[in-house]
């Protein structure tokens, strides 16, 4: 998986994608709760109050929820989606906590990592590297389409159609994730309305927008603003 950062005034929130390939929900789900299982093991660790931590599972309450509520003491929630694909783990914390002196810090071990990075940027997967390009062609405004990507990456459409194929998703699939999480967050987070939001991902109209977010969630974005609202 990889992660990257989306911040608002007060909050950080730390979005989490599959980065080599989209296997089956089981197998996400289990990735996911091994990452917040990871994650909160280290908080402890490092003496982080877990109460100023949220976690925004993207999946549907599962059956063995007992196991959540038995080893994961801090505030979470689970998504309306049954086994979508399209949604992200969501960390989220105020920025409070990117300021706090950490439990046993090491200045000196902390420097050496920080020296690697340059190293290790390049070692990305290959799904991670093209939903990088899309985010930030999103982010842009810019025009994104499967010509263009291709382009961008030296191959075909047609090899590019295939290399998608073989790691479980497709162009299209891509297109969804990045606009779905991107609405998402302006929506939840950012609190846009549905003009504003469509307008930033270049939809013609708000119909078309809203018709897609029901699409991707099951829900118009105001129900799925309420919904997110009620289990906050």
């Amino acid at each position: 998986m990889f992660m990257r950062a989306e911040a608002t005034k007060q909050h950080k929130c730390l979005l989490f994608n599959q980065a080599i390939s989209i296997e089956n929900f089981e197998y996400q789900r289990f990735m996911t709760e091994l990452l917040v299982s990871l994650l909160v093991s280290i908080a402890k660790q490092k003496s982080i109050p877990l109460s100023r931590i949220q976690i925004r599972f993207p999946y549907e309450k599962p059956n063995h929820v007992e196991q959540y509520q038995a080893y994961l003491p801090l505030t979470y929630h689970f998504s309306g989606a049954t086994q979508s694909s399209l949604s992200s783990l969501q960390v989220k914390f105020d920025l409070g906590l990117l300021k706090m002196q950490l439990k046993e810090s090491n200045a000196m071990l902390a420097s050496h990592y920080i020296r690697q990075l340059p190293m290790e940027a390049h070692r990305v997967g290959f799904l991670q590297f093209i939903m990088q390009l899309l985010f930030a062609q999103l982010e842009r405004r810019s025009d994104i389409s499967l010509e263009w990507l291709a382009e961008k990456l030296g191959y075909s459409t047609a090899t590019l159609k295939r290399k998608l194929t073989l790691h479980g998703t497709s162009y299209q699939q891509l297109i969804d994730i990045t606009r779905q999480q991107t609405a998402v967050f302006l929506l939840t987070e950012q609190g846009f309305n549905n003009e504003k939001i469509a307008h930033e991902l270049k939809f013609s109209d708000i119909t078309n927008f809203r018709r897609s977010f029901k699409r991707w969630t099951g829900m118009t974005p105001s129900h799925f603003l309420e919904e997110a609202s009620r289990i906050s």
